[in-house]
């Protein structure tokens, strides 16, 4: 019998994913400043436009200035609004999914694949952090020029019908990753990444060693612009204290193994994070196990729809990069859903590859039943993940509204803090429960940015802010010099 074949305009395809994309992402947009994205508002931002290619900034102790351009650019133009920020970041999203449907298309495995591989990338519910966050442009830009500059490498190898490597493409790519760089450390991944895929090919072409050698001599330009990027970086930024650094250290202890787990699982699970989440803390084995059996299947599939694709050793090395890309966050004590949407692309592209060939190969007696199963388990796993993303940018907007009302209730306190004081702020003892920037409780919406925004709304910078439990006050000897405000019934008011 025959495979499937699916015959669609690819221009329907693109404008589909648009208006999936703006829909699911809709009720997020706009949404205010909170938590660290205070890190990157600033009191005179046309002033500040180029101002952290040559100083650091103090907030994050690390080297983005583009980040903080485009940060300066949407509050000179459009003050605190943020919607801006966040149409441009939907729209890297969209030209994202779009790569990756484009991928898969010219690597050979057809629209079918390439259409669900654009879908899962983008619904897929991790990704909301990096899409809406108000201080993830530098993330989501990183990801798009990592993963554009590794296809145009993968162009320029594999375009022309010459043994020599078509030359726009590489600068293509040598500038691609430049731009990476600079935006994000994740960009470092692509050190990683570029070698292996050049390698790759050379070793599926059975080239001799110095050949090899010459082509993995391309990568050399790479690690000059690293090398540049990180001299730079050194001059520029001002090392942070031990203390304030402790979530950001890099190691190799077991918490490796730990986050390879969390981050991969996140990546491959349709199912709201959030809800997992809850569920495993609240040991609710009934969702625990739903979750994934459910998700079991669904990766059974695609994966019985890998093993009838062509051309597995890409498949295989597409897998190895997804891993790959998470390079160094996953060497980190601190991690975040933003951090798993480096691998997003590789990993739609195999969902969306075996997922398309599962429904392609249905074959036998009952192929229609079969076919019929197999889509509606696709088409519930992708609607899931959609709603998820949904409901997330909607936590995130409450998220923002609650910091905005937070900040402005703690203004009129700001000017009773006593010269070189601390303001220290209470969270009453609640029985909330917290996850990622989607359930924050008390003052934590504005946790890792309360010095950078009370010290810009009181015109003054001597005082300290420290955020602490109710059962911590104890601990707490000498109070002089310091202020205590905490949340009673909604309202911030003098301990």
């Amino acid at each position: 019998m025959k495979p499937i074949k699916i015959q669609y305009h690819p221009f329907a395809v693109f404008i589909m994913t648009v208006m999936a994309i703006f829909a699911i992402y809709y009720p997020g947009i706009g949404h205010h400043y909170f938590n660290d994205d205070y890190k990157f508002v600033f009191e005179n931002p046309s002033s500040k436009i180029f101002y952290f290619f040559t100083h650091t900034n103090p907030g994050i102790h690390t080297y983005r200035p583009l980040q903080a351009m485009f940060a300066a650019l949407i509050q000179t133009f459009f003050g605190s609004a943020t919607w801006p920020m966040q149409i441009v970041q939907i729209s890297l999203h969209i030209l994202l999914c779009t790569f990756v449907y484009r991928f898969v298309v010219y690597a050979g495995f057809g629209r079918l694949p390439a259409f669900l591989s654009a879908l899962y990338m983008a619904v897929g519910q991790i990704n909301v952090l990096a899409v809406l966050g108000n201080d993830a442009f530098n993330h989501i830009a990183s990801v798009f020029f990592g993963a554009l500059g590794l296809f145009f490498i993968y162009s320029a190898h594999c375009e022309p019908k010459t043994e020599r490597m078509d030359l726009k493409y590489y600068l293509a790519s040598l500038l691609c990753f430049t731009v990476s760089i600079f935006m994000k450390e994740n960009g470092i991944s692509y050190l990683l990444i570029i070698p292996f895929v050049i390698t790759c090919y050379e070793i599926v072409k059975g080239r001799r060693f110095g050949s090899l050698m010459r082509s993995f001599a391309l990568t050399v330009p790479f690690f000059v612009i690293f090398a540049i990027y990180y001299i730079i970086r050194s001059y520029v930024v001002v090392p942070p204290s031990h203390s304030s650094q402790d979530n950001y250290t890099i190691g190799f202890g077991f918490y490796v193994i730990k986050n390879l787990i969390m981050q991969g699982s996140s990546a491959i699970m349709p199912w709201s994070s959030i809800d997992i989440y809850f569920s495993i803390i609240s040991k609710n084995v009934v969702k625990i196990t739903f979750y994934f059996v459910t998700t079991f299947i669904f990766w059974i599939i695609a994966g019985y729809g890998l093993m009838k694709a062509k051309n597995k050793a890409m498949l295989a090395a597409i897998g190895i990069i997804s891993v790959m890309a998470l390079f160094p966050t996953f060497l980190i004590l601190h991690v975040s859903e933003m951090y798993t949407y480096s691998a997003m692309p590789y990993v739609s592209i195999l969902a969306g590859i075996g997922a398309g060939k599962a429904i392609e190969s249905a074959t036998g007696k009952n192929r229609r039943v079969l076919l019929a199963s197999i889509v509606l388990i696709i088409l519930v796993m992708m609607s899931v993940q959609a709603i998820a993303v949904r409901n997330k940018a909607v936590l995130m907007k409450k998220s923002g509204e609650e910091s905005a009302r937070v900040v402005r209730q703690i203004e009129p306190w700001l000017s009773k803090i006593p010269e070189n004081g601390e303001l220290v702020l209470v969270n009453p003892e609640t029985r909330e429960r917290e996850y990622s920037l989607f359930y924050l409780k008390g003052f934590n919406v504005i946790a890792y940015g309360a010095h950078d925004i009370l010290h810009q709304k009181a015109g003054r910078g001597d005082f300290g802010v420290s955020i602490i439990e109710e059962k911590e006050l104890s601990k707490i000897v000498n109070k002089t010099g310091m202020l205590f405000l905490t949340i009673k019934n909604g309202e911030v008011n003098k301990l």
